[in-house]
């Protein structure tokens, strides 16, 4: 799926990347920082659902819980959920979703 230039889409990846960025910058001895991928999700992992028109909420929801891996984000309706594997541990699992975003936990799990 392709995104268009100044797509509502596009923005909030790019918002995304950039924040995600500057809170590795700033935690940088705890963090393991890797890009979100937009259009992906990882499917029957999901342990808990918040709403939350903040991705970022959503990443630091994730940094806090010990058994949280990875993030789907539901773009559209501001859902976030929490994965307790990642795309890694289950390849097969990882699907095309144009309304989510995916991305793994910013810090290393067990680390406060």
């Amino acid at each position: 799926m392709k995104m268009a230039l100044g797509s509502p889409h596009s923005y909030i990846t790019a918002a995304f990347l950039l924040m995600s960025s500057k809170f590795c910058q700033l935690h940088a001895q705890q963090c393991i920082f890797e890009y979100s991928i937009f259009g992906m999700m990882l499917k029957d992992h999901v342990f808990k659902e918040k709403i939350t028109p903040d991705v970022l909420k959503c990443v630091q929801w994730c940094n806090t819980d010990v058994r949280c891996q990875s993030i789907n984000y539901v773009i559209s309706q501001y859902i976030c959920e929490l994965n307790d594997r990642t795309k890694e541990a289950r390849p097969l699992d990882f699907i095309s979703d144009g309304h989510r975003l995916y991305a793994k936990r910013l810090r290393e799990r067990g680390i406060v």
